[in-house]
């Protein structure tokens, strides 16, 4: 280590200023992107110790982190969530979070080293916050050939409020291995090397097992098409080199195909069980005619996507008031972009504004035809919803890549003029001047970023006059990294003391998988919960509320379980399924119209002694059998008659001792990939009261087993996660030993 260190202040003191540009290693980039991102962590450290509320689309992907890790180092992989609900197939909320991502892995060693599980899961989005940067930084690096331009670019987004959507949004799921492709892609279709094609496999595998990888393949489409209209010549050299490669490494190009279409296969299990109706969205897809939950109405400007104003209201807004999910670039990425109206315009400029327009305008909904034409006509654009994130995982990037580039290309222009040197001295002059001006007209300018604009200032005069000063490198990296940090940390201090404090939150220390969950609990919930949720839905009933059993009332469950909760009353419904296994005497059955609810309604306000099968799936016993209690026996806990031998999310093992035959009622939901076995024999999962699982237990002694799919789904899950570390480790042996040939 102190030779690594050695080697990087050596290269510190060899920088050379040759024509503007500022020419400094890799390892010095890279060693200052690691100082910039502890002091990143250390002001927004009430962020990363717990004090601040994940909120938003961010809890709930906390919960499904959680759930899943929490399974995995239980030995089981979660096809089943018995949680949310009353119980739904799991895979939906996998394929949210990649469930295959092998860094994931971090967490669970966190957890395992101690730490407690949110305090991993901060740490862990800290450091794949900063694996984005430095996926920035490369792809920046490949963009410009140049390393101070690359540290400009990963130092603007990472001190951007890209951070914030780590508490509010999902986008760092998308934009991390998004990001690592087109580094990955870039720097293959320039100079094409075995560790180059393994991270776009890779990185594209993990992608793929996400859920609905549209906002990257609308991104990559944009930008290949940006490709075609500007760099014909640059496409066939680059697939001529692509091709030769491919040729002369067949067998590598065969195993990443076959990893690709392997990773294909979640994503289209999940469209194919949603396509087939037993599962529902009804919160985005209640008002669309299709059989596919998946599928989402025709988007509006009003409910989503990237309002003009709104965004250009928060970037000039007080910054003193931002908040998570509101927009910060630090002001030197507008300095840049006002400083480029006099330079001449190039083909990057071309293609970034191409691809950002592209998005931008993709991203307005009904606001410009081009979403209703796409919508109609490109299959995928049913499918998903939300593009005010591309906000965060394409436009923010862009932008500043786009201002780099400005940078770039003044600080390319010819001085040996007088004349010239005379006008870009003034132009530098009137927008800096401009620029404070207009801050300090607004009154509720930081002084931190008044500050910046005078760096700023110094930093291109410097440059323009060429005085000795200018020709020590260090003095205009420190002016640089200064006039980025400076006002972002002041900002950032207001960031934290607007952010929602875990006290103060609604739900603060009731994340659902934060309670005990492992444990088989015979109350879904207590008695305390029905009567708060009753007293609350008669206040919204007399206030004349809507009901909460509108569309958007369930966000994902079974259809079974959906249409028992739109036909019967809520306090009904809750107070029935607070048990979560229930002995019956008596079957009955039923037609699922409006007369059966009638009935069903009725049997679970009195707690009736008669459970309800569809119509033709009547399977009692002996009519001996038939016991004359009236109400039915929800079992309160463990004994001689009923035991829980085992319990995990996948499966339930019972010991029961019955004197009669006993038509058994488990309240989680019914889903066709659930089996049972009877003292080892298979025996039919009956859908009972709508929306359960029911079964008869014959009396005597008996062991009754019920599963979540097939040991088959477990190892073909199990065989995945092998792959993608495989695939990983693989990644990592490749680059080492292509960098090690580079170096020889």
């Amino acid at each position: 280590m102190p030779k690594y260190f050695n080697k990087v202040i050596e290269s510190l003191k060899e920088m050379k200023d040759s024509n503007g540009e500022i020419r400094l290693s890799n390892q010095a980039s890279l060693v200052l992107l690691c100082l910039a991102f502890l002091w990143w962590i250390y002001h927004l450290r009430i962020f990363f110790t717990g004090q601040v509320a994940i909120v938003a689309d961010a809890n709930s992907y906390y919960e499904h982190f959680k759930f899943f890790i929490d399974q995995l180092a239980a030995g089981v992989y979660p096809l089943w969530d018995p949680i949310r609900g009353t119980g739904v197939p799991n895979e939906f909320f996998l394929r949210r979070i990649g469930s295959f991502n092998p860094l994931y892995l971090l967490i669970l060693i966190l957890t395992k080293c101690g730490l407690s599980f949110i305090h991993a899961y901060l740490a862990f989005l800290a450091f794949y916050y900063f694996l984005g940067i430095m996926g920035f930084y490369k792809l920046a690096q490949q963009f410009f050939k140049d390393n101070s331009f690359a540290l400009t670019a990963a130092l603007l987004l990472m001190f951007s409020s890209l951070i914030s959507i780590l508490f509010r949004s999902f986008a760092i799921v998308l934009f991390v291995p998004g990001v690592w492709f087109f580094y990955f892609f870039s720097a293959f279709f320039q100079t094409p090397k075995k560790h180059y094609f393994a991270g776009m496999t890779f990185c594209s595998m993990i992608i793929l097992t996400t859920y609905l990888p549209f906002y990257f393949l609308t991104m990559l489409i944009l930008f290949l098409l940006g490709l075609c209209f500007f760099y014909p010549s640059l496409i066939n050299e680059g697939s001529r080199r692509c091709l030769d490669f491919v040729n002369k490494n067949r067998l590598l190009s065969f195993v990443c195909a076959i990893c690709l279409a392997i990773s294909l296969l979640p994503g289209w299990q999940l469209f194919q069980e949603l396509k087939g109706g037993a599962l529902v969205l009804p919160g985005r897809h209640y008002s669309v005619e299709s059989s596919n939950a998946l599928e989402v109405a025709s988007q509006s400007v009003a409910v989503g996507g990237i309002p003009a104003a709104a965004v250009f209201e928060q970037i000039f807004s007080d910054w003193r008031t931002l908040n998570i999910g509101r927009v910060y670039i630090p002001l030197f990425a507008y300095i840049l972009l006002l400083l480029g109206m006099f330079n001449t315009v190039n083909r990057r400029l071309l293609l970034l504004a191409f691809v950002g327009m592209g998005i931008y305008l993709i991203s307005l909904y009904d606001a410009t035809p081009i979403y209703g034409f796409l919508y109609r006509h490109v299959f995928y654009f049913k499918y998903f919803r939300n593009f005010q994130l591309f906000l965060w995982i394409v436009i923010f990037p862009l932008f500043i890549l786009f201002g780099v580039e400005q940078l770039r290309l003044f600080l390319a222009q010819p001085r040996d003029n007088p004349k010239r040197q005379y006008f870009w001295l003034g132009q530098v002059i009137l927008i800096h001047l401009g620029v404070g001006i207009y801050l300090l007209a607004r009154q509720d300018t930081l002084l931190s970023v008044l500050i910046s604009v005078l760096l700023s200032l110094i930093y291109f005069i410097t440059f323009i006059i060429d005085r000795p000063i200018a020709k020590r490198p260090w003095v205009k990296i420190s002016l640089l990294v200064l006039m980025i940090v400076l006002p972002s940390t002041d900002v950032f201090r207001y960031l934290s003391q607007n952010a929602i404090k875990l006290r103060d939150y609604v739900a603060a220390g009731q994340y659902s998988y934060d309670a005990p969950y492992h444990d088989f609990n015979f109350l879904a919930f207590t008695d305390e919960y029905v009567e708060q949720f009753v007293a609350r839905e008669n206040a919204q009933l007399k206030s004349g509320v809507v009901s909460t059993n509108a569309p958007w009332g369930v966000y994902y469950d079974t259809q079974y379980y959906y249409q028992l909760y739109r036909h019967l009353p809520l306090s009904v419904l809750y107070r029935y399924i607070q048990h979560r296994l229930v002995l019956y005497d008596d079957v009955q059955e039923i037609d699922e119209d409006d007369n059966g609810y009638k009935k069903i309604e009725e049997a679970f306000r009195n707690n009736q002694n008669m459970a309800f099968v569809p119509r033709g799936r009547l399977q009692n016993p002996s009519p001996a059998a038939i016991s004359p209690r009236p109400m039915f026996d929800a079992i309160q806990e463990n004994s001689e008659r009923l035991q829980v031998a085992s319990y995990d999310v996948n499966s339930l093992r019972l010991k029961t001792h019955f004197d009669t035959p006993k038509f058994l009622v488990y309240n989680d939901s019914f889903h066709q990939k659930w089996r049972a076995s009877i003292n080892g024999q298979k025996v039919k999962v009956v859908r009972a009261n709508i929306a359960f699982k029911g079964l008869w237990v014959p009396a005597g002694e008996a062991t009754v087993y019920f599963r979540f799919g097939s040991f088959t789904d477990d190892g073909f899950n199990y065989v995945l996660l092998l792959i993608f570390y495989g695939v990983g480790l693989w990644l990592v042996l490749l680059w080492r030993k292509d960098a090690q040939e580079k170096t020889s």
